[in-house]
């Protein structure tokens, strides 16, 4: 009978396969030769932990969440292959931000919002 892995990562953890990179410029004009493509910025979060240990022995649950769209940093994390594909393992805390995407209302153009400060006072450690 054949076995079936499940890769889990622990505490705080995340696990991020990386979108495509973009073969052309920005402006849609060149190729980019892959040689000198750059790492994409964004990826799906694929596994999270259970959470950061804190000091008093409590986990703190991850805001992360699996199918999450998220912003890495350009080099950062652990790579691993798995099936051939390579993924990279970070803590929670590496992960630039989360991409929240919504429809723009009628009028409205598409831009770049971002979310306002939600007042939220934890720490680094919890």
């Amino acid at each position: 009978m054949a076995r079936r892995e499940t890769l889990v990562p622990l505490y705080d953890r995340v696990v991020v396969q990386r979108l495509e990179a973009e073969p052309m410029s920005p402006g849609g004009m060149l190729h980019v030769p892959e040689n000198a493509q750059r790492q994409p910025w964004k990826g799906f979060v694929l596994a999270v932990g259970k959470g950061r240990l804190l000091g008093d022995g409590t986990l703190r649950p991850l805001e992360l969440r699996v199918g999450d769209k998220v912003w890495l940093p350009q080099h950062g994390g652990v790579p691993v292959q798995v099936g051939g594909e390579t993924l990279v393992v970070l803590q929670e805390h590496e992960v630039l931000m989360k991409i929240e995407e919504a429809e723009a209302e009628e009028g409205e153009d598409e831009q770049l919002l971002l979310g306002s400060f939600t007042g939220d006072t934890r720490g680094v450690d919890g």
